[in-house]
């Protein structure tokens, strides 16, 4: 029964409508349950067991296509995704320079079309009221949105597109005015090259207002809910 539960089974973040999974690797779907968890993509069937309350299915390479549906069960919850594409994932990744959007920009409105094979992921970052696009969720490069795109990102998925991919997805991880310590797991930066004593740290490691800059926030609150996909 629903209630014996201790949690629903869920998909992690990365998992929604419009997604673009990487071609010529192999598709990880992972998520959250404590029951056995089976995932059906593309014709192919795998189940997992949970470990630790989570699972992972792995499925073979696949060429560019789509759209495609998954559907995950644990036998009593059921997830459905549509509109699901493989091509080629970007990640953007790093501090202003990738966080500056479109709307910061002084791109002419002509340039903003829709465009279904152009899709972008939003990591949500830290900061409050900080993401002008919608965030955790694959969205279709549209007019009414594009405006909140990554700059950069948006560039380079465009370029991408003319070079003759069919299906790009862009996800954009960055926060400005982030050291390189937050981005590092806290447990593999201790002793290493980049393990700084305080007085040869950047003034932005103290300041209130960059709170996000303490090792392996970053990594654990932004890029670790990106993997392993």
């Amino acid at each position: 029964m629903r209630h014996e539960k201790e949690y629903i089974m869920k998909l992690s973040v990365m998992f929604t409508n419009h997604l673009v999974f990487q071609a010529d690797k192999e598709i990880r779907v992972f998520g959250e349950s404590t029951e056995t968890v089976t995932v059906t993509f593309a014709g192919n069937t795998v189940s997992a067991e949970p470990e630790n309350g989570a699972f992972l299915c792995t499925f073979p390479a696949m060429k560019y296509g789509g759209p495609y549906t998954l559907t995950a069960t644990d036998g009593t919850d059921t997830v459905t995704l549509t509109d699901i594409y493989v091509g080629e994932v970007l990640l953007c990744a790093g501090q202003s320079n990738m966080q500056f959007t479109i709307a910061d920009g002084q791109l002419p409105d002509e340039q903003f079309c829709a465009d279904d094979g152009l899709r972008m992921f939003l990591t949500e970052r830290p900061e409050t009221n900080s993401c002008p696009a919608p965030a955790m969720q694959w969205v279709c490069a549209s007019p009414e949105n594009l405006r909140g795109w990554s700059e950069l990102g948006w560039m380079l998925g465009t370029e991408a597109r003319k070079a003759g991919i069919p299906y790009v997805g862009i996800v954009v991880c960055a926060q400005g005015a982030s050291n390189i310590q937050t981005w590092i797991d806290e447990t593999k930066l201790k002793g290493s090259a980049l393990d700084f004593p305080d007085e040869m740290l950047h003034i932005d490691a103290f300041q209130a207002q960059y709170h996000w800059n303490i090792p392996g926030l970053l990594y654990h609150t932004m890029f670790e809910k990106l993997c392993p996909f």
